[in-house]
């Protein structure tokens, strides 16, 4: 992710370095819509507010289709609280944004919470739900910006279900249904949504790790022991607690036992 509006740290002096080399790419080479674009980004990123603007707007004069620099145009007037100039940048973004309005919206709460707008993110969070997501990814979007960002399980599984009664086909869908399930103290269909999510996708790491954990939460140390072994073969750093169930079957370590 990005780091928020005007962060000046190392990573700071680093994006100075990279606009004076813009820069100068831009006085010997000319304008054009890479170099404006990157510029109007890495404006944005220093705090630069109206540098931004500036540079974002002779971007789309390049590619007027381009959606990327309307991007900049709503985070800069947004921080500056230029708020009638970061509607209409808003409804420019929309307006090109090829799948739809909600997912346009749902795009925009994802970058904000990238750069740590937290705020603004979650306004474009509910203005993409009140759009009316349609297809099964914007639910897909909504429902985890909704678990991450907001801890608001039952709305997430919501959009969860909306995404399946679209597309029953979605390994990540079952999965994080799973989770929402897990959470709200439906074991059994948490059960059922992770292995779901596995049989779909083997490779499925999480579901491997979260499957493991339930299972070993219910004392089912045997079941528990087969996920959790498939979790760490695919990559995934096991909980220290849990460790003891992969070498031995059981959730305490043997040597603890010993030197009892």
């Amino acid at each position: 992710g990005y780091p928020a509006r005007g962060e000046r740290s190392k990573s700071g002096w680093g994006l100075a370095g990279a606009r004076g080399l813009l820069k100068r790419l831009l006085a010997r080479q000319g304008a054009s819509h890479s170099i404006c674009n990157k510029l109007a980004e890495t404006e944005y990123r220093l705090g630069n507010y109206t540098s931004s603007v500036s540079y974002a707007l002779q971007t789309a004069a390049f590619k007027p289709e381009d959606i990327g620099p309307h991007l900049y145009l709503v985070a800069s007037y947004n921080a500056m609280g230029r708020d009638a100039e970061a509607e209409e940048a808003v409804n420019g973004y929309v307006a090109r944004f090829s799948f739809g309005e909600a997912a346009a919206y749902l795009l925009l709460a994802v970058r904000f919470w990238e750069w740590g707008e937290s705020e603004t993110g979650r306004q474009f969070l509910e203005r993409g739900i009140r759009a009316g997501p349609h297809r099964p990814h914007d639910h897909l979007v909504a429902g985890i910006l909704l678990t991450r960002y907001l801890n608001d399980v039952d709305r997430a599984a919501d959009h969860f279900e909306a995404a399946l009664r679209a597309d029953s086909m979605i390994p990540s869908a079952h999965f994080h249904l799973g989770a929402c399930r897990e959470a709200q103290g439906d074991l059994v269909e948490a059960e059922k949504r992770y292995k779901t999510a596995i049989q779909m996708d083997p490779g499925h790491r999480l579901a491997h790790l979260r499957l493991g954990i339930l299972l070993a939460e219910q004392e089912r140390f045997e079941e528990a022991k087969e996920y959790l072994e498939m979790a760490e073969q695919l990559g995934v750093s096991i909980p220290s607690e849990y460790e003891g169930i992969l070498r031995t079957g059981s959730p305490t370590d043997s040597s603890s036992l010993e030197g009892s």
